[in-house]
């Protein structure tokens, strides 16, 4: 067992008229003072972990070994076995209203729902000492439990597993229940209740939900991954999908960074909005990092346009995805004349991804010398600097293979070959390599530099690129 570790007690005093408020409410029940005083009552006993709060095992262990409940005495008479027992009144009190009037009850349910914010939610203890909240969200599940001195998990069970499982589930199957869970998924200022309310939603089925666009684009432009989820769901499975206009449609992509990138593509397919969709969100779709399917079905609109619309091209030069770089990179390669174009060219060097440097890197290989580009390389100060800065990010690039970056470095002393007035820039280039920690980059470094020594570009001097030259010798 973990050595306790006193701390000050989080306990807000309570009014003085609890009491008083409490027996009105079980001589006459009325929904939001039986809210307020829930939330109020939920949030006056507060337990605290055993030993060191800092430590990320002690936050998960929140069963009856690893709790504790302060024992300083509160304001106004009220000590903890009293809060407890109010919290349990009130909770009975909920029991009643839901065996005798049970949309009251869920009415009841969500207005007390709205009142807490992530801040008295802020972790699993708090979560667990919201006494009547638990019951409301979770008092069916196996996770946890309740016990004398509250809340506790199960053992073996985590906080990460709690699901859907409320007090009296039928009472939440009704249209008008449905109507508020999906309010409460939407508005609720807690995230724990939002997720709850979505969860519901998902388990009792979202079809007969009575959901407008406007709605589903408020949900899309919180910018939150469950959110959008939720509303892609509703969308497939009330159908109303296929029935949206293209303008519809288009506001609907405005949520295009949600999590789960095939639920939105899914969606994609169902809504009228291939021939609206603008090019620009076709392109940030393809460059959309984590979101592989998405940035296929925008790759596949825009295959045929860039046949015709080269310049689309040059936005996508750095796709992250692997396979959609190198389709990107080879409807470049289609057309030499068009990519040998200086402005272009200089877009070209300034690649970032792996894949696209190695398709750069084939562009400009020694037999290729009878391209057009070569009198660009050769050319003015600019294309020349941006020429050397790619060969230094491909050498120091991490994500390349060894045999990439010797290549990258071989194009420089091609280069340096032809131009010994640049061997300054050369130097820059193995000075990276020799910091840099891959041994056979270095060794091929010193290789090159021990060639500068006897081709005689690398002259005059007893140190190059930090390297003392007696040892390439």
């Amino acid at each position: 067992m973990a050595v306790r570790k006193r701390r000050a007690a989080q306990r807000s005093p309570l009014p003085a008229n609890v009491r008083l408020r409490l027996r009105a409410l079980e001589a006459e029940p009325a929904a939001l003072e039986l809210a307020e005083l829930a939330c109020l009552l939920d949030g006056s006993v507060r337990r605290e972990l055993r030993g060191d709060p800092a430590d990320a095992d002690a936050e998960a262990g929140t069963d009856e070994v690893c709790l504790r409940t302060p024992r300083q005495v509160a304001p106004h008479g009220e000590g903890v076995r009293s809060r407890r027992y109010l919290q349990n009144r009130v909770w009975r009190l909920l029991r009643r209203l839901a065996a005798q009037a049970p949309q009251q009850y869920v009415d009841c349910c969500e207005l007390l729902l709205l009142r807490y914010t992530d801040k008295d939610l802020s972790n699993g203890v708090a979560l667990l000492d919201s006494y009547v909240l638990t019951h409301v969200l979770f008092h069916d599940s196996a996770v946890v439990r309740c016990s004398s001195s509250g809340w506790v998990l199960a053992v073996g069970r985590e906080l990460s597993e709690l699901v859907w499982s409320p007090a009296f589930a039928v009472l939440w199957q009704s249209a008008q229940a449905l109507e508020v869970l999906w309010r409460l998924s939407r508005t609720a200022p807690s995230r724990v209740v939002r997720r709850w309310a979505a969860q519901g939603l998902q388990t009792l089925g979202l079809e007969a939900l009575q959901a407008s666009v406007a709605e589903l684009v408020e949900l899309f432009e919180q910018r939150d991954g469950q959110q959008s989820r939720l509303a892609c769901q509703i969308l497939l499975q009330t159908r109303m999908a296929a029935t949206l206009t293209q303008q519809q449609s288009c506001r609907l992509l405005a949520g295009f960074s949600v999590e789960d990138g095939e639920i939105l593509l899914s969606c994609l397919r169902e809504c009228q909005v291939e021939p609206a969709i603008s090019v620009g969100l076709l392109q940030a779709l393809v460059l959309a990092q984590p979101l592989v399917g998405l940035a296929d079905w925008a790759w596949e609109r825009l295959r045929e346009r860039v046949r015709t619309e080269r310049g689309l091209l040059l936005s996508l030069l750095d796709c992250p995805h692997e396979r959609i770089c190198d389709a990107i990179h080879g409807c470049v390669n289609e057309d030499s004349e068009w990519w040998s174009d200086r402005a272009r060219w200089l877009q070209l060097l300034g690649v970032r991804s792996a894949v696209a440097i190695v398709s750069q890197l084939n562009r400009l290989v020694p037999e290729n010398s009878t391209l057009p580009q070569v009198a660009i390389l050769m050319g003015d100060a600019e294309v020349r600097q941006a020429t050397w800065l790619f060969w230094r990010n491909a050498v120091d690039h991490a994500g390349l293979r060894l045999e990439v970056r010797r290549q990258a470095l071989l194009q420089a002393l091609h280069r340096v070959r032809r131009a010994p007035e640049e061997v300054a820039e050369m130097e820059a280039v193995l000075r990276l390599i020799f910091a840099g920690k891959l041994v056979g980059l270095r060794e091929f470094g010193l290789l090159v530099l021990a060639t500068g020594v006897r081709d005689g570009w690398i002259t005059g001097v007893d140190e190059f690129a930090g390297v003392g030259l007696v040892a390439c010798q």
